[in-house]
């Protein structure tokens, strides 16, 4: 009979262990877990409608979609593309939000009191056929909480103010404000001019990974420069929209004849642009700004004149070459250096390691210091042009200094829009500091030290093989 008891309170034990172990397993219940859905039983996913009303507005603020992947629009107070940030943010916001409290409709005997009377913000929705309205008041007395009814309830629920926040935006706040869109790796060829003040068009066309000079010349030019101009438009941001129905948008709309500064986009043919974007003169009374005329917009837009004035600044420069070598050291897959004084080296690169190839004629294939390599070719990537001389040169000793080069270099080009590229040091460079580069008939003046550099690190390269 004891051994039946004893069974029985073990059997017990266990079951209380397991139970007390199975709620040691459950996910802690807090403050947040406890806390309802602002708005639930809604279909945001169908999102394509959304208006905003304020007692200080005349007009709504609307905005819609013709579908899900569309973009947001916005319909009043006037017709133009939506911020769509600002827009998606907005209505993902009120979908993940929860109700911090509730008040119930007892407790509410003054709707006034939570700023729910003639002067809330109302907040519509519309997926489908189905529209939820969401009534905003006033803010709670610390500012972390605003007060909201939702739909036909009567009760007042707490919610984080940023969702009051957004809706208190100046008009806009609301609209995109890009002073154009386009994806700057897929622009193959770019124009710019100076059609107010005279100039040349200058126009330069994407080969792979460099840019060149089309017009007026052919030739290399200042391809990261080009790569800047490109990349840095779609980044600015308009201060200001003047609208087609303005007085000022008649008297100040840019046109391509008279801009201080035009700038042409195209992503294929020599003839398919992209977009046009052409600044104008200052602002009247705010002269920090300058008018834009983009064909991404029907609006007159104003920016930070700045802008303006620090590219028509490259465009004065002349956008010529500023590094003796245009390339990108991870294309590079084969070294071959010709010191004046000794055998050729060749590497190669397999994989992501650097090997040596060949000391003259002999096969190495030995392992190189790889760090070392691509440290090297940066450096010859870097190496700055301090001026250029082009076409014929009467100094004749610099022209025997290079028939017979203190350095010859090859750069192996893989997955670039040439196949080698030539970099070669003249024999007394000490007294001739220049280089040239792939365009042999220009001259590029350089430092001495970065040539002495250069120097001794193709030396240490080439004695000092693992």
């Amino acid at each position: 009979m004891n051994y039946i008891k004893t069974l029985v309170a073990l059997i017990v034990l266990a079951c209380l262990g397991y139970y007390a172990h199975t709620l040691s397993q459950m996910p802690e219940e807090t403050a947040d877990s406890k806390k309802v859905a602002l708005v639930s039983g809604f279909e945001f996913d169908g999102l394509t409608d959304i208006q905003i009303k304020r007692s200080y507005d005349t007009y709504p603020i609307e905005f819609s979609r013709a579908n899900v992947n569309a973009d947001w629009m916005m319909q009043k107070p006037f017709n133009s593309l939506a911020d769509q940030t600002t827009v998606n943010d907005l209505a993902n916001d009120v979908k993940l939000a929860k109700a911090d409290s509730v008040i119930s409709a007892a407790e509410v005997s003054k709707p006034e009191n939570f700023g729910l009377g003639t002067n809330s913000i109302s907040l519509i929705f519309k997926s489908g056929t189905r529209e939820i309205v969401l009534n905003y008041g006033k803010k709670n007395p610390e500012g972390n909480l605003c007060y909201v009814t939702v739909g036909s309830e009567k009760d007042v629920k707490l919610a984080e103010s940023k969702l009051f926040d957004a809706l208190v935006k100046k008009v806009n706040d609301y609209r995109d404000k890009k002073v154009c869109v386009y994806d700057p790796s897929s622009i193959k060829w770019f124009e710019i001019s100076c059609p107010k003040s005279g100039g040349p068009v200058m126009r330069f066309k994407k080969d792979q990974y460099t840019w060149y000079f089309d017009s007026p010349v052919k030739g290399r030019c200042n391809s990261s420069g080009i790569e800047e101009i490109i990349k840095s438009i779609p980044n600015i941001l308009t201060k200001g929209f003047i609208e087609p129905t303005e007085n000022d948008f008649a008297a100040n709309n840019v046109s391509e004849g008279s801009a201080e500064l035009l700038m042409r986009f195209g992503t294929g043919g020599t003839s398919e642009v992209t977009n046009v974007v052409a600044f104008g003169a200052e602002k009247q009374s705010e002269n920090t700004f300058c008018y834009v005329k983009s064909s991404y917009k029907k609006e007159l837009l104003y920016v930070e004149k700045g802008v303006r004035e620090q590219t028509k600044n490259k465009y004065r420069e002349g956008f010529g070459p500023v590094k003796c070598l245009d390339f990108e050291t991870a294309n590079a897959n084969r070294i071959v250096m010709i010191p004046g004084d000794t055998v050729s080296t060749e590497l190669k690169k397999i994989s992501s390691d650097w090997k040596y190839d060949k000391q003259g004629t002999q096969s190495v294939q030995v392992n190189a210091d790889s760090p070392k390599i691509e440290g090297f070719l940066q450096k010859i990537r870097d190496c700055k042009i301090m001026s250029i001389s082009s076409g014929d040169t009467t100094n004749v000793e610099l022209l025997n200094d290079f028939k017979k080069p203190a350095l010859e270099l090859r750069l192996g080009l893989n997955f670039s829009d040439r196949t080698e590229a030539v970099f070669l040091v003249p024999a007394n460079y000490a007294k001739h500091p220049y280089v040239i580069g792939d365009e042999k008939e220009k001259i590029y003046e350089v430092k001495r030290e970065t040539l002495d550099d250069i120097l001794l690190s193709v030396k240490n390269i080439t004695e000092n093989k693992k």
